[in-house]
């Protein structure tokens, strides 16, 4: 079906508010007729085929008559791709490049009858597919089309999709192939076709880690969907004309209930072929996003599961399971997970909800799903290690596992046990190695992981990338972060790091650089906990130079961490009662050398650092930004002036840092009209920036709020606040209290701030909306079942934070809890808190 939809609705999404907005519940339930037509069940069985390739193998039977042979004495059927996919001209280019035999000679000629190119401009499509690269693709399609700028608008949508791709070398490549795809999303008129665009657009940004174009695209995929659901509803009640009463009324055409879901899904899908070494926080984050706007667009998940075919059904079910692990918590009910395991879903989908139910602490439910898994095995003739890996060491994890925390003693009895880790030969590969490590520590045995690395060097195995990584973060959950310090140092260099995964073909580069950034990430947060905070600060300086990668979210989150624990021991009150008076002031006059970073207090390194990521990321956002509750000449006058003295207070700058840019080969007009009309669907496109691949996570705002309240700078907290609500960041509870605390202790505000309190009621109503439920009245309870919870538990501290996360605990309880304004006594209990902590933390470092 085609659907004029976007042309209504370009004014209003060019000029839609940046802050993540949900579509309103409920909202294709009242579109009638089956969800699962029997057309309709062929074209979504084959919808984005690109898309489901990654992460499920096709349909044996659909392989069977793709295989099956075409003579010519028998009566030819004409194939499903061909019938169903008569405009998808990528899909079909795309089997002609790598399978040509699947499509019969005769079907094809008939199927280019019914387009606008001959055979040569097919073949010569087929020649740019099979390019390992995106300018040599692009070279074939500039012969094809006589002029390297007539070919943006003539070559046809999904063949652009496919050719997206394809490997780029450099950000000018990107930005070009972001700026072609934003202008065929705004003037495509199929819903389908702009899916595909949507995935290839989010495939190319994550390639390059550009996370901030992934999230403008998301944002853009939830309002077009909601758009599509819209219009969709409106064709319905408008399909009822009034007839005479003797004349027959025909039947209206069915809607589609499953088109507005496409855009979703097809994001969905791009974000799901990332590989796991990636920085998954953002992904997580965006994950959630689009999950909520699907099933509130359906209603509930078991409405949106029946309207889905199978394959997208696997997809949905992997992403809400993968959205379990997220570090900033999810809100995933049990129910859900109920709905989902009766799904029947393949062996790789079930191991990773195994491993998430053991990630969060669920062993009862991760039980459960290992009896389906040894099901789904047993029918299977090939069985996958890993997952027969997870099998052996969850079972037993369960029945050694009193015996194995509670002595040494019983320990090695454990490890005994352990037939398959005795098994392992000396001449065992080091990817052997590496499967039982990391196995053994996604199962929470940290030690029995470290046997298998000290076996692993005693029989003198070279270890890789992978292996490092995985040991290193053996010995940080270990808390033997120097340690972990000593292997990186001992078995990485620059030449070894970046010859580890030599490259084999086009991709493998892109996979090396991956695997890179995973071990130095782990290596800076090795050095945070180990204290070396100066050598986080050089690894961030230098890490272009010395590592030629762009640095990520979980590097520049350790590095804020660094420079929120030197703040704190540099502003530590110091008590001089348990010292003598001479040394009491020796102490606070004497400040260490790592205190400061190139000559000024690491605070404010990391502090400018911060607000210029966010300004330079979001330029195009810095006008919506508005304090809720702030005081003082600064702020008065309209938004840009504000930020702008904002920028020249903090930063230095007298205009914001982003300078506009127009990503194109020519200074055409049309290039440079081509160009505006992207920056309406990626509105980062105007501006030349420098850290997009970063986005500030819920950790590194809690440490800003910390450093701006150390440095007296709390004013700028709400502030601060606005932005983590524009960018899409969901706070917790705990940062809630920090930011109060912050503002209201160094300010001494005699009375409570109204604008501040009602813009913290209007975010957490926000957040409360987009969660997934079925029934208000059963949110209603649950709520009440997370506020008796909230009394009984402890608040853990800083460093606590990221060691006991999703420890022995339950779903329910590591759901979101409900996030209430803070109070007078949330406030004075962490001002106790704070207190002992700051105490502590500044003894442990201080030097007599």
């Amino acid at each position: 079906m085609v659907i004029r939809a976007w042309h209504p609705i370009s004014s209003t999404l060019r000029s839609r508010k940046p802050t993540p907005s949900f579509p309103a519940r409920n909202l294709l339930l009242s579109i009638d007729g089956p969800s699962q037509s029997s057309s309709m069940a062929i074209e979504s069985e084959h919808f984005l085929p690109a898309i489901f390739d990654s992460y499920e193998k096709p349909n044996p039977d659909l392989h069977d008559k793709f295989n099956s042979g075409t003579s010519q004495d028998k009566k030819y059927n004409p194939l499903p791709i061909l019938k169903q996919h008569a405009i998808n001209v990528g899909y079909v280019t795309r089997i002609l490049a790598t399978e040509p035999k699947q499509i019969a000679k005769l079907e094809l000629k008939r199927w280019l009858k019914k387009q606008s190119f001959d055979q040569a401009r097919l073949d010569g499509f087929v020649k740019a597919l099979q390019q390992p690269d995106w300018m040599s693709a692009i070279a074939v399609i500039d012969h094809l089309y006589g002029d390297h700028h007539s070919w943006i608008t003539q070559v046809p949508s999904s063949l652009l999709a496919e050719l997206a791709s394809k490997a780029l070398k450099n950000q000018a490549e990107l930005d070009e192939l972001l700026t072609v795809l934003g202008y065929r999303i705004a003037e495509e008129g199929d819903v389908l076709v702009t899916s595909q665009l949507l995935h290839g657009a989010v495939q190319a940004s994550l390639s390059f880690g550009n996370v901030v174009v992934s999230s403008e695209l998301v944002n853009y995929a939830i309002c077009f969907s909601t758009e599509i659901a819209r219009v969709e509803m409106e064709k319905q009640s408008c399909a009822t004309p009034i007839h005479p009463a003797h004349v027959p009324t025909p039947a209206p055409p069915s809607p589609d209930s499953t088109l507005a879901l496409k855009p979703l899904l097809s994001v969905i899908a791009a974000l799901m072929s990332q590989p796991a070494a990636r920085n998954r926080t953002p992904i997580f984050r965006l994950l959630g996003q689009l999950i909520k706007a699907l099933i509130n667009l359906c209603g509930s998940l078991p409405s949106a599961l029946n309207r889905l075919s199978k394959p997208n059904k696997h997809l949905l079910c992997r992403a809400i399971i993968t959205s379990v692990l997220s570090p900033e918590g999810h809100t995933i009910k049990c129910e859900h997970l109920d709905h989902i395991l009766k799904q029947n879903l393949p062996a790789s989908t079930l191991r990773l909800a195994m491993v998430a139910m053991i990630h969060i602490g669920d062993r009862d439910r991760a039980t459960e799903i290992e009896s389906l898994l040894r099901k789904s095995q047993s029918g299977q003739n090939m069985h996958d290690t890993k997952i027969e890996l997870d099998l052996t060491f969850h079972q037993v994890r369960r029945c050694k596992l009193r015996a194995y925390s509670r002595s040494e003693k019983l320990h090695q009895r454990f490890l005994s046990h352990i037939s398959e880790i005795d098994s392992i030969p000396p001449g065992a590969s080091v990817e052997t190695y590496t499967s039982y490590m990391s196995t053994l520590f996604r199962h929470h045995l940290p030690k029995m992981a470290l046997e298998v690395w000290q076996r692993m060097i005693e029989n003198r195995v070279v270890p890789d990338a992978a292996a490092i990584q995985v040991a290193m973060s053996i010995h940080i959950d270990l808390s033997r972060p120097e340690e972990a310090v000593q292997i990186f140092h001992r078995f990485t260099s620059h030449k070894k790091l970046s010859h580890t995964f030599p490259p084999r073909s086009s991709g493998q580069a892109a996979d090396s650089a991956v695997a890179n950034l995973q071990i130095l990430s782990t290596y800076a947060r090795a050095l945070d906990l180990s204290g070396r905070y100066s050598e986080v600060y050089k690894l961030w300086k230098d890490f272009q130079s010395d590592w030629e990668l762009q640095p990520d979210t979980r590097i520049f989150s350790t590095m804020l961490s660094s420079a929120r624990k030197l703040t704190r021991y540099s502003v530590a009150p110091l008590s001089n009662a348990t010292m003598d008076h001479a040394d009491a002031d020796a102490s606070v006059l004497r400040r260490v050398q790592e205190d400061y970073w190139d000559g000024e207090p690491a605070g404010n390194v990391a502090m400018r650092l911060f607000w210029t990521i966010l300004y330079e990321n979001w330029a195009s956002l810095a006008e919506t930004v508005r304090a809720p509750a702030l005081s003082g000449s600064m702020w008065r006058g309209p938004p840009t002036t504000m930020h702008v003295r904002l920028l020249d207070t903090l930063c230095g700058l007298k205009s914001l840092p982003s300078i506009p840019v127009i990503p194109s080969r020519s200074t055409l007009p049309q290039d440079r009209t081509r160009s505006e009309v992207a920056a309406t669907i990626m509105p980062s496109l105007r501006y030349k920036t420098r850290w997009t691949t970063i986005i500030p996570n819920r950790s590194s705002f809690k440490d800003m709020i910390e450093m701006l309240g150390a440095h007296e700078q709390s004013e700028l907290i709400p502030l601060l606040l606005s932005w983590m609500k524009t960018i899409g960041v969901k706070p917790n509870q705990d940062l809630l209290i920090r930011a109060y605390y912050w503002i209201y202790w160094s300010a001494a505000h005699s009375h409570r701030l109204t604008g501040l309190d009602q813009f913290v009621e209007a975010w957490i109503h926000e957040i409360e909306g987009g969660m997934m439920g079925n029934d208000v009245e059963e949110q209603l309870v649950e709520e009440k079942d997370e506020e008796d919870e909230e009394e009984g538990q402890h608040r853990p501290t800083d460093d606590q934070d990221h060691a006991t996360r999703f420890r022995n605990c339950y779903p329910e309880k590591n759901r979101s809890v409900k996030l209430v304004v803070p109070t007078e006594e949330m406030l004075q209990a962490h001002h106790v808190q704070a207190i002992k902590w700051s105490n502590r933390f500044y003894f442990s470092r201080a030097h007599f």
